[in-house]
């Protein structure tokens, strides 16, 4: 029986200099905080022309959350549907259901929408929670600026620059229900450029049968085994 596991692995090379839009200042006021996805211009949440959260690493990390989906469960208005182990929907403002698309999910700005249903499959998203900088929750329509899955908002994971890693990271976890996952990052800079790298899995146990490995569709454990 092949297990249900997520690989993630990715290789992005950087310029040495950032532009402002890339890494906005972050204050200690959260109402302060410095957001780039509701009118896509660096700018304070209290003047962003949309209702508009901001998770930072830090909130994920004391959260003690495993993934993507499980961090936006503390967001107010954001709702997570755990339709199966290892998978969710997620939606704004009371529209939940599966197959999900009128939320669009971005990655540093960058649709990570099924091309097929227009959905999210959350854990083929290829980062793991040790690169993410923040995610900015944007609820409310925003079809103006991103089109027509922007119709409930928009979530967008901004991962960490190569110099914010701080050479490496690695984590495992192992626990009941079969669970076993783990993760490593690395980042540096080396002269003008800077570059990451950062592979990580999972795997556990059925909802309905805690004997029983989750399974993925033949389709996405083609592309990701």
């Amino acid at each position: 029986m092949r297990a249900e596991r997520t690989a993630l692995l990715s290789l992005v090379l950087f310029a040495a200099r950032a532009s402002a839009a890339d890494s906005p200042a972050v204050p200690a006021d959260p109402y302060e905080e410095a957001q780039t996805t509701a009118s896509r211009q660096p700018s304070p949440v209290r003047l962003a022309p949309a209702t508009v959260y901001v998770m930072t690493s830090q909130d994920i990390r004391e959260s003690g959350v495993r993934t993507l989906y499980d961090a936006l469960r503390s967001v107010p208005g954001v709702e997570v549907l755990a339709t199966r182990a290892s998978h969710a929907e997620v939606s704004i403002r009371g529209f939940d259901q599966p197959l999900a698309n009128r939320t669009l999910v971005l990655l540093d700005g960058r649709t990570v929408l099924n091309g097929y249903f227009d959905n999210v499959i959350w854990e083929e998203i290829p980062v793991t929670l040790e690169e993410v900088d923040r995610i900015e929750v944007v609820e409310g329509p925003a079809s103006a600026l991103y089109g027509a899955n922007a119709v409930n908002g928009v979530i967008n994971i901004i991962t960490k620059r190569p110099d914010q890693l701080r050479h490496g990271t690695v984590r495992a976890t192992v626990g009941e229900r079969s669970l076993g996952e783990g993760a490593a990052v690395f980042g540096a800079r080396e002269g003008a450029f800077s570059y990451k790298l950062g592979t990580g899995w999972r795997t556990v146990n059925r909802f309905e049968d805690p004997d029983l490995l989750a399974r993925l569709r033949a389709g996405q454990w083609e592309a990701y085994r």
